[in-house]
């Protein structure tokens, strides 16, 4: 499971439907060919602020793509942070350069060129655990058919265009809009759904799991078996871009592809979360307590072998039993370790 969840990280940030003018503090035409205007939002495990020794850093899988490609083409991609809608009005204001995470559409075909797609994005219904069974849709018509009937309250990230256009059709439809529960982030959409507040939210895959995972309320949630997708691309201003430009950022995207480094940061991002989310899961901690249980009889049976004292046993009982779960705990990356976690 985790392994196919870590390929959807060939998922992430859908994008916004309509610009809105833009920021009047964003910087003015750059004329150095060699900067690229960008910029991030946050929007975990995609785009995001990390934390070392308290030191905030900017990272995330579009983030580290961006720098890689910024490398392969010998440029620089500046990211400062501003909101996506804000950065779509830049795109077409020629105030910024390139964006990343988006989808194609024909209004932004008006003032973007799009790249070849680096990565999928499949959205999913996120449900609370054990709902699933009352939503036996298996077609996208099919459950919003089902939306409409049994008037489902259904969260959505404001102005974000989902993997399937019927779905954003739907939720555009004035005729749902007392239905349709609008909402900042996925983190608000997962609140109100623990609080009952809607019935499910729809969600990219992978920055759902990583939501719940944070909050450790992956336990609570579970996905409808039905998934649809679409491409995500780079966007790169028509107002101060061009074509050469798009095929060298292709050229670069190919680079990438061909030499594994896309595989590879997909990896270091989608990989820590998923493992962690299936740690956190109530079927592992079924296994991780019988295996507790049986190693630490192995280690009485060896104290009893031994004729150790009382104090020996538990010691010999406390080893494998403790020590095998902070091994794999560190070899997993999980942190704080699960003997801190839940002594």
């Amino acid at each position: 499971m985790v392994t196919t969840l870590a390929w959807q990280l060939l998922a992430s940030v859908a994008a916004a439907q309509t610009a809105v003018p833009a920021k009047p503090d964003l910087p003015g035409r750059i004329a150095d060919s060699g900067q690229l205007r960008g910029g991030w939002y946050p929007w975990d495990p995609y785009q995001y602020r990390d934390y070392r020794r308290g030191v905030p850093f900017l990272t995330g899988f579009d983030v580290e793509i961006e720098r890689a490609l910024a490398r392969a083409m010998g440029v620089e991609i500046l990211l400062p942070e501003i909101a996506w809608h804000d950065q779509l009005a830049a795109l077409a204001a020629g105030t910024a350069d390139i964006a990343a995470g988006a989808t194609v559409s024909e209004p932004r075909s008006r003032f973007a060129y799009f790249s070849k797609p680096y990565r999928t994005e499949t959205d999913v219904l996120v449900l609370p655990r054990g709902a699933s069974g009352r939503y036996p849709f298996r077609t996208v018509d099919a459950m919003l058919d089902t939306f409409a009937k049994q008037k489902f309250r259904l969260g959505v990230v404001a102005g974000f265009v989902y993997a399937d256009e019927r779905v954003n059709a739907f939720i555009a439809d004035v005729a749902h809009s007392d239905q349709i529960v609008p909402v900042a982030d996925d983190a608000q959409n997962l609140r109100n759904l623990l609080a009952g507040v809607i019935d499910g939210f729809l969600a990219d895959r992978i920055a759902a799991a990583t939501t719940a995972w944070r909050r450790r309320e992956g336990a609570r949630i579970e996905e409808h078996p039905l998934r649809f997708s679409t491409d995500i691309h780079f966007m790169l201003s028509r107002a101060t871009q061009t074509p050469q430009m798009l095929a060298r950022l292709n050229d670069g995207i190919d680079g990438l592809r061909r030499s594994g480094e896309l595989r590879r940061i997909a990896a270091a991002y989608a990989l820590p979360v998923l493992t962690n989310q299936t740690l956190d899961s109530q079927w592992f901690r079924v296994l991780a307590f019988m295996g507790t249980v049986a190693f630490a009889l192995s280690g009485v049976v060896l104290a009893y072998e031994g004729q150790y004292t009382l104090f020996g046993a538990l010691v010999l009982a406390a080893l494998p039993a403790v020590g095998g779960g902070i091994v794999r705990d560190l070899v997993l990356q999980r942190d704080p370790v699960g003997v801190v976690r839940s002594p």
